[in-house]
């Protein structure tokens, strides 16, 4: 039988938020979410999640939606401005995106 898509989920979830290397409470400031509400998505504790949260998520890293589910997006840390040519819609102005890291 395969892995639990949940847990997978959830390790890339700690995975990207790692890498940027931030807290929960402060990941969850920068997507505009309840830092309880964001604790409990990576804990496991929210088994289905809103499409809108997970639109959040992924803008507040400046990666595409569809890299929250695979391991192909790049290292990640904190900055002032989503990505260029971002489809999704900018935090607000009190919060920063996470885009990736420069080598």
């Amino acid at each position: 039988m395969g892995e639990d898509p949940n847990a997978i989920f959830r390790e890339r979830l700690k995975a990207l938020r790692r890498a940027a290397g931030i807290t929960q409470e402060r990941f969850a400031e920068v997507a505009g979410l309840n830092y309880k509400h964001y604790q409990e998505i990576e804990r496991g504790g929210k088994q289905e999640i809103r499409f809108t949260t997970l639109v959040k998520i992924a803008a507040a890293y400046g990666i595409p939606l569809q890299h929250l589910f695979s391991d192909t997006s790049p290292r990640l840390i904190l900055s002032e401005d989503p990505p260029a040519g971002s489809a999704y819609s900018k935090p607000s102005k009190a919060a920063k995106t996470c885009r990736p890291r420069k080598k």
